[in-house]
């Protein structure tokens, strides 16, 4: 419910991925169950039309790392993001509730 009020499309939007991202902040940090340490970028939503490979995304998975560095926020995704070309590999840590995992594809 609420985690889609937050959301802006011109601010949430992350097109190489396929989400709608909001920065894990106190606000939000409060609201996720289990409790997630602040930083990272939380996956509100999949936007509609993206690139097949973006359904390993689910909507409260947790960005940590990309390609192995450090994802604070989204202007940090954004960041990491626009250094790869279409075709780089692209490893991404998610934490989808306790667990973490390593969503791997390539940019298209």
């Amino acid at each position: 419910g609420h985690l889609l009020e937050m959301v802006t499309p011109e601010n949430s939007l992350v097109p190489k991925l396929g989400i709608l991202g909001l920065d894990i902040d106190g606000q939000i940090a409060k609201i996720l169950f289990p409790p997630r340490k602040l930083g990272g970028v939380l996956i509100a939503a999949r936007s509609p039309g993206s690139p097949y490979w973006q359904a390993e995304f689910l909507p409260g998975d947790v960005i940590y790392a990309i390609n192995g560095k450090e994802i604070t926020s989204l202007a940090s995704l954004r960041a990491r993001l626009a250094e790869l070309q279409t075709g780089d590999p692209v490893v991404v840590q998610v934490q989808r509730q306790e667990t973490l995992r390593f969503i791997a594809f390539e940019i298209e």
